[in-house]
């Protein structure tokens, strides 16, 4: 089995790791364009991707723990 980092923190801080879940919750996570537009294109496209790939693993119930390591 693929090993999953519990935390995306060595790659996407903390403040943008939050504005992109506030994003996905209005925009959802099919696309990357409108969370990208709906970050006012001030979010690079791989830390968009970085966090909706975490947030989809959290949501799949994955061996994923919460965004810092905690549970």
């Amino acid at each position: 089995a693929e090993e999953r980092p519990g935390t995306v923190a060595p790659w996407v801080p903390e403040d943008v790791y939050q504005q992109v879940t506030a994003a996905a919750r209005q925009v959802g996570t099919a696309q990357l364009k409108p969370l990208f537009l709906a970050l006012g294109e001030q979010v690079p496209y791989d830390a968009i991707r970085i966090v909706v790939t975490h947030l989809r693993a959290k949501a799949a119930g994955g061996a994923v723990t919460g965004r810092n390591g905690d549970a």
